[in-house]
């Protein structure tokens, strides 16, 4: 799976076409670091909701197959994180590769 993350991308485009300082371009980097990571979080999340059926035989010191963590609540910080990501994602001007 490929994952174009918008700020390094556009940076990246900036860069080809011309000078940028590199204060931009680790700037760009970090917002990219933080819009992955939260991409990251959120869809681990729904992978380990999907996923805890097989991990109860796989898994089972995974904290929702052993119960640490109810479904309930997996699924409130899936939610948060999902609106985390979309808030985040326009607050950087990247809303719509976000929805994509």
């Amino acid at each position: 799976m490929l994952i174009i993350c918008p700020p390094c991308a556009i940076k990246a485009t900036q860069l080809l076409s011309g000078p940028i300082s590199i204060s931009n371009l680790l700037y760009s980097w970090l917002l990219s670091l933080i819009y992955i990571y939260i991409f990251y979080v959120q869809f681990n999340n729904s992978n380990d909701i999907a996923g805890v059926e097989g991990d109860r035989i796989d898994k089972p010191e995974r904290p929702i197959p052993s119960n640490r963590v109810s479904i309930k609540r997996a699924w409130h910080l899936y939610y948060i994180t999902v609106m985390i990501y979309i808030v985040y994602s326009y607050s950087i001007g990247h809303l719509f590769p976000c929805l994509i």
